[in-house]
C-alpha cells in the first residue's frame, strides 16, 4: 500500500506534468501515468541487467589458454613424441607447432589432448589459441633428433659424371652407404664424393637410375634419376 503522503507527492507530480489544476485529473489519466512509470522502470531494469551481464563477460575476453607439454615416447625412440594437454575449459580455436620456421603436423587425440612428432633437432614452438583471440606458447629445445633422410638439392652432369648435391641437417650423410641400381637391374656405385661440398659423383648412367643414400642414423633417401630419351 502507498502511504498517504507518498500518494500526495505522486498526485502533485502528475498535476504539474500535465499542467492541470487540482481535482481535474481523471482516473484514466492517473492509470496512464502509472503505466508509463511501470514501463520506464522495466526498460531501466532491462538495460541495467544487460550492462551487468557485459561487465561480467569482460574478463573472459582476456583469458589465455593453459597447457602442458610432456614427452611420452621412450628414450630409445628415434624421434620423440610430445603430448599437449589443455589445462583450461575455455574453447580453443587452434593448436599449432613450428620447428625452425616449418609447420609440424599436430594430431588431435581427443579430450583436450594433442600430439606432435618432430623429426629433427632445433627450436620447437607450440602455440595454443583460444576463440577469444588470446594465446599462449612454449618453446622447447630439441637435440640429437634425426628422423629425416638426406635431401637432394640438385644434380648435374659434369663431363661423364652424374653429380648429386646433398644436405643433411641431422646426423650427417653416410657417404659409404650410397649406391644405385640401373633400370636393367645391375648395380652402380659412386666414383667419388666430397664431404666439404656435400656431393656424390656416379659414372653417368646409360639408363634411368635408382639411387639410395642414408644418413648416419640409417634414414635412407631413395630417388630416381630419369634420363631424357
Amino acid at each position: 500500500m502507498i502511504r498517504a503522503d507518498r500518494a500526495a507527492l505522486i498526485l502533485d507530480e502528475v498535476l504539474e506534468e500535465c499542467s492541470l489544476e487540482p481535482r481535474t485529473v481523471t482516473l484514466s489519466k492517473l492509470q496512464s501515468y502509472s503505466e508509463y512509470r511501470r514501463e520506464r522502470y522495466s526498460v531501466q531494469k532491462t538495460v541495467l541487467i544487460a550492462v551487468l551481464g557485459l561487465f561480467c563477460l569482460v574478463p573472459f575476453f582476456f583469458i589465455a589458454p593453459r597447457f602442458e607439454t610432456e614427452l611420452v615416447s621412450p628414450p630409445e625412440a628415434e624421434t620423440p613424441v610430445y603430448e599437449i594437454s589443455l589445462q583450461s575449459s575455455f574453447p580453443v580455436s587452434s593448436v599449432t607447432a613450428e620447428l625452425e620456421g616449418h609447420q609440424l603436423v599436430v594430431t588431435e587425440l581427443g579430450q583436450g589432448r594433442y600430439s606432435v612428432n618432430p623429426t629433427r633437432s632445433g627450436e620447437m614452438t607450440i602455440c595454443v589459441k583460444c576463440i577469444n583471440g588470446q594465446y599462449n606458447s612454449e618453446t622447447l629445445t630439441l637435440e640429437n633428433i634425426d628422423g629425416s633422410p638426406p635431401e637432394l638439392i640438385y644434380y648435374e652432369k659434369i663431363e661423364e659424371a652424374l653429380v648429386l648435391h646433398l644436405k643433411d641437417e641431422g646426423s650427417g650423410i653416410d657417404y659409404s652407404s650410397a649406391w644405385g641400381q640401373l633400370a636393367g637391374g645391375s648395380s652402380l656405385y659412386p666414383s667419388s664424393h666430397n664431404e666439404a661440398e656435400g656431393t656424390i659423383s656416379f659414372p653417368f648412367p646409360p639408363e634411368d637410375l635408382n639411387i639410395y643414400i642414408s644418413d648416419l642414423r640409417g634414414n635412407t633417401l631413395q630417388l630416381v634419376i630419369t634420363l631424357d630419351k
